[in-house]
């Protein structure tokens, strides 16, 4: 008996190690709750345990999928320890904060991840890949706010908005700046959609600003503010009205739909209209009839004074009257920097025949944005002589493009054959 209860003692000394050996590193998920409003987060925890210690960083997945975002809060990776059949585990856990971004379901599928783990007696680490199990999370909108589009969820949201007190009457070459600020508590400003909408008046042209998104985390709890601004030009005469700002929310601390709204503006230019563009083709052939006939009746009668008058008034005024006096008028516009001159001048030559044609214009117009952003944008700039010279060379370049156009040479009447 004494012979077989050693041999038994034996047999469990050397299990014991082999059992220790055997065990495998284990990895746990747990979701805080499977639904959560859109923009809200919900909580999702790992716990990755190993038999020994830990010999590496964990390679934790991100579980970034569409419409789903994804945070690590401060501190959210740390070490911890279990009891596991009376035997003492260490590992690590990670916090992600997730949050539907749209209302609907996700299927988040397994992930897995890399744990490097020590192997009593060993130098070399051993490696283990776990996965981690599949969930669903579920984004579900209140009852009373399914009809919220954009869908905004927080525990605060507040409108103001920024004008001068002159809106009306304002002359060419005034400006407008029109900034809205939104403050959100509770979320994320991501959620906040555009707000100044595009408007359309006879008269203005508008320049908007990007818009600034900023947000502030303290841990779980998210806010910020968009900031949207608009520069409305006068240039001729015309009114209209900037539209009023109205966003619907729900109320996650009343668990009622509100609304957040600005007030419209009404907004004037006291100047002429801006007459549409004529066919002036009409009236360059008369002219040009006309001129031919002045020019016959010189080369008869040049000796008579008073027809040599006409016809040197009759030059000057078709000078006037042409493209290139009005394209002269525009480059000097530019060389003094006089933006609102700049505008008028631009429309008197776009106009003048032939009509600069709109693939011609939009160089000019993107030139003339860049002006104008550092004129009248968020933070007012004097603007560098290169982007006057870019300005001035886009007009130069329309110019000359139009004087090299030909038309198109028709085929022969009678192609040879080989």
């Amino acid at each position: 008996m004494k012979h077989l209860a050693a041999i038994a003692l034996l047999f469990l000394l050397m299990a014991a190690p082999i059992s220790a050996q055997d065990a495998q590193p284990t990895a746990t998920a747990e979701l805080e709750t499977p639904e959560v409003i859109p923009g809200q987060y919900t909580t999702l925890r790992i716990e990755v345990l190993v038999p020994t210690w830990m010999a590496g960083a964990v390679e934790f997945p991100s579980f970034e999928m569409p419409n789903l975002r994804v945070r690590l809060p401060p501190e959210s990776t740390g070490p911890i320890s279990r009891r596991v059949d009376g035997e003492t585990w260490s590992g690590v856990a990670r916090r992600y904060l997730l949050s539907p971004m749209v209302p609907g379901q996700f299927a988040i599928p397994a992930q897995t991840l890399v744990v490097r783990y020590a192997q009593p007696g060993q130098t070399d680490p051993l490696e283990a890949t776990l996965s981690t199990p599949a969930f669903l999370l579920t984004g579900v909108l209140p009852e009373g706010a399914e009809d919220i589009d954009p869908f905004i969820a927080a525990s605060g949201l507040a409108l103001s908005q920024e004008m001068p007190d002159k809106t009306t009457d304002l002359q060419p070459g005034e400006a407008v700046k029109r900034v809205v600020t939104a403050s959100i508590e509770g979320a994320s400003p991501i959620v906040l959609p555009p707000m100044l909408s595009p408007v359309d008046i006879p008269g203005i042209r508008t320049y908007p600003d990007p818009p600034q998104v900023a947000e502030v985390a303290d841990g779980r709890d998210l806010s910020g503010t968009r900031i949207e601004s608009v520069t409305y030009m006068a240039q001729s005469g015309g009114s209209g009205a900037l539209p009023e700002v109205a966003l619907r929310w729900y109320n996650l601390s009343t668990g009622a739909v509100e609304t957040a709204s600005l007030p419209g503006v009404n907004i004037s230019v006291d100047a002429p209209v801006a007459e549409p563009l004529r066919d002036t083709g009409p009236i360059w052939r008369m002219a040009g009839l006309g001129l031919a006939v002045a020019l016959g009746c010189a080369l008869i009668l040049r000796w008579a004074w008073p027809r040599a008058s006409a016809r040197a008034a009759s030059h000057r005024a078709a000078r006037l009257a042409s493209k290139a006096h009005a394209e002269k008028l525009l480059i000097q516009a530019i060389d003094r920097r006089d933006y609102p001159a700049t505008l008028r001048a631009l429309d008197e030559w776009q106009n003048r025949a032939p009509r600069t044609t709109e693939a011609q214009m939009r160089p000019i117009r993107d030139a003339l944005t860049t002006i104008a952003a550092r004129l009248y944008g968020t933070d007012p700039q004097p603007v560098p002589k290169g982007d006057w010279s870019a300005l001035k060379q886009t007009v130069t370049q329309a110019g000359k493009g139009r004087d090299h156009q030909k038309p198109t040479a028709l085929p022969p009447l009678n192609p040879s054959t080989t």
